[in-house]
Parts: C-alpha cells; sequence; structure tokens
C-alpha cells in the first residue's frame, strides 16, 4: 500500500538497528563467544528484573480471565512459557558444567524449527 500525500502520516523510520540473528545457534557457539557476562549483567538489572515480573505477573491467569477448558489452557501455557523463557535465559548466563546442559524444549515444539 503506497501513501498518499494527503495522509500526512510521517514516514517511520526505526533508529534501532538490530543485526541479523547468527545461523550458528547452538548453545556451545554461545558459551565460546564471551557474552555470557554481558547477559549476566543485563538479566541481573533492576529494568530487566521489573520487567520479567511484570510480564510474568501479568501473564497469570485471573478470575476475570477463566473461561473455558480451551482459554484456560491457552492462559496456562503462556504463563509457563514466560516463566520457561526466563529460567533459559539465566541458564544462559553461567557456564554449565557439562556440555549437555538442559533447556526447556520438549518433542511437542520440534516442528516449529
Amino acid at each position: 500500500m503506497t501513501r498518499k500525500t494527503s495522509d500526512n502520516v510521517p514516514n517511520f523510520n526505526p533508529t534501532l538497528k538490530l543485526e541479523p540473528v547468527p545461523q550458528d545457534s547452538r548453545i556451545a557457539t554461545w558459551y565460546a563467544s564471551g557474552l555470557v557476562g554481558e547477559l549476566k549483567v543485563l538479566v541481573n538489572s533492576e529494568v530487566f528484573r521489573k520487567a520479567e515480573a511484570l510480564l510474568h505477573a501479568n501473564s497469570r491467569p485471573t478470575r476475570g480471565s477463566l473461561r473455558t477448558p480451551e482459554e484456560n489452557s491457552l492462559s496456562h501455557s503462556w504463563a509457563a512459557g514466560y516463566a520457561d523463557a526466563f529460567a533459559d535465559l539465566r541458564k544462559l548466563t553461567h557456564a554449565p558444567k557439562n556440555s549437555h546442559q538442559n533447556f526447556s524444549t520438549t518433542p511437542e515444539w520440534d516442528h516449529i524449527s
């Protein structure tokens, strides 16, 4: 969709330049990259912890959000997903004792990758 000059919509020019996700996304490569310490500082920062608590608290089901069993299951899945994601981020902040550190991947999600 092209804009007309009469739309008066400013052009959106993002200022944040994100680098692409590296193709080699193996866990061992992460630990070899030397970014573990930087992530640890970020994850333990006050801003991150507040954002984590906010997302986790707001993803929990409430009495008002309880509906059908399917909707309830979906709501619980979202809450569990946030908990798993934050736990996995914390795992990435320290080197594993062995090279086979387990992350919350289950066979039911293998079809996505």
